[in-house]
């Protein structure tokens, strides 16, 4: 016995491309690290330059403190 001709099987199957949509996940640690490293570099160059600018106010202060002493000296 044969199938009947007038029937046939049709299988239709979808192809599935995976590059078509690439979902790609958001860590957020890395985007907190990624705004955050910035920042804080930022914030320690400033935070340095206003420390070397209190030591050398500090240290003519100073300067000026002894060269006012020995002029005192020089003219008694």
């Amino acid at each position: 016995m044969r199938g009947n001709p007038s029937v046939q099987s049709t299988s239709t199957s979808v192809q599935h491309n995976p590059t078509s949509q690439i979902n790609v996940g958001v860590n957020p640690v890395g985007v907190a690290l990624t705004i955050a490293l910035p920042v804080v570099v930022i914030c320690a160059i400033v935070g340095y330059r206003k420390y070397r600018a209190t030591v050398l106010r500090r240290r003519v202060k100073l300067l000026n403190q002894i060269w006012q002493l020995d002029a005192l000296k020089k003219l008694s």
